[in-house]
């Protein structure tokens, strides 16, 4: 519940890199993108409902769900293969492409013990 508005967080896993996303509201998402969670900040106000990424960039309704949302991934990694020609720490396990005016690749990393 965030005051009296009961809020959700749908995690969906294994959502590939090139999916469109098409949302039916009008004027309330103005972008979807992939977003590296280590460069995402909690706020200082635990109540407050926007924050911002370390580029700046405003973020609705992120900051309620970062500690829960970065727990689930920590206990939901991805089944790796093991490569005699890969490391085990620090593989990059999904690349996510922003296609907002003119961004570059986004790549996240799974440190993987």
């Amino acid at each position: 519940m965030f005051g009296q508005q009961r809020v959700r967080l749908y995690i969906i896993a294994g959502v590939k890199d090139d999916t469109a996303f098409a949302p039916l509201t009008k004027k309330e998402i103005s972008e979807i993108a992939w977003q590296r969670l280590d460069e995402l900040q909690p706020t200082s106000d635990e109540k407050s409902v926007i924050s911002r990424s370390i580029t700046g960039l405003k973020l609705y309704m992120v900051a309620p769900f970062l500690a829960s949302l970065k727990s689930w991934i920590s206990s939901h990694q991805p089944p790796v293969a093991p490569r005699p020609d890969m490391p085990l720490k620090a593989m990059c396990v999904w690349k996510a492409r922003n296609n907002s005016i003119g961004s570059g690749t986004v790549i996240m990393e799974s440190h993987i013990k």
